[in-house]
């Protein structure tokens, strides 16, 4: 798709289990106006059977196979081939609300956001906990977000959602404007120190994260 407007990027190995209905529920958002990129990272299972299968059901599904690297790769690699206005990333064991990617559009068009996130639900055995709860709209400039936001990718209490990247839309232009990239080096922390880089090379950020508007289920540990 040339003219998408979000690029749905997801990291796979290994994951017969939990592709199917990521996938599934992906297809099934109510804002369509995306491509789906799949990038198996070197699995030896059934995922690329199951990958397979959608993209023949669906021609917004991308599917690319390479060897195993690790999630930075992969992800890497779903930047690269993005065409969408808009990047977020989902994780093979995530299952995604119906309307996902219409509440996250809504709010960035509404408040023309840099970076858009929710709140998501970790599952673990079939026990339902938030590991992110309300986060007031928060707005600061320059080098202010240096004591403002970026403290909190690091709390271990209620602001860790900013860690990772998932449930979270991203702008394509900012990413490619100063070439960010997970770090592939490392196989640590590499998602905190994406959100930094991002949050840190722009000049002004407003940032909404809410429970109340979108709930991600899935996250199966």
């Amino acid at each position: 798709m040339n003219n998408c407007t979000v690029s749905i990027i997801v990291p796979i190995y290994n994951a017969e289990q939990y592709i199917n209905n990521c996938i599934t529920s992906i297809r099934n958002q109510t804002f369509t106006s995306f491509e789906l990129i799949l990038i198996n990272d070197g699995s030896t299972d059934q995922s690329e059977i199951i990958c397979k299968k959608h993209m023949s059901e669906d021609n917004r599904i991308i599917y690319k196979y390479q060897k195993n690297n690790g999630v930075s790769f992969a992800r890497n690699a779903g930047i690269e081939i993005a065409k969408g206005k808009f990047i977020t990333f989902v994780d093979a064991d995530d299952v995604i609300n119906e309307r996902y990617l219409e509440k996250l559009m809504e709010k960035q068009i509404k408040y023309k956001l840099d970076l858009t996130a929710c709140a998501h639900i970790n599952i673990k055995k079939e026990q339902k906990k938030y590991c992110s709860s309300y986060f007031e709209d928060t707005y600061v400039e320059g080098k202010g977000i240096l004591k403002t936001v970026i403290p909190k990718i690091y709390y271990n209490g209620k602001m860790q959602a900013l860690c990772n990247p998932v449930c979270k839309l991203y702008k394509k232009e900012i990413i490619d404007l100063y070439n960010i990239r997970f770090d592939e080096e490392i196989t640590l922390h590499e998602d905190r120190l994406f959100n930094i880089a991002y949050m840190e090379k722009y000049p002004a950020f407003f940032i909404y994260l809410s429970r109340y508007i979108i709930e991600l289920y899935g996250k199966t540990l």
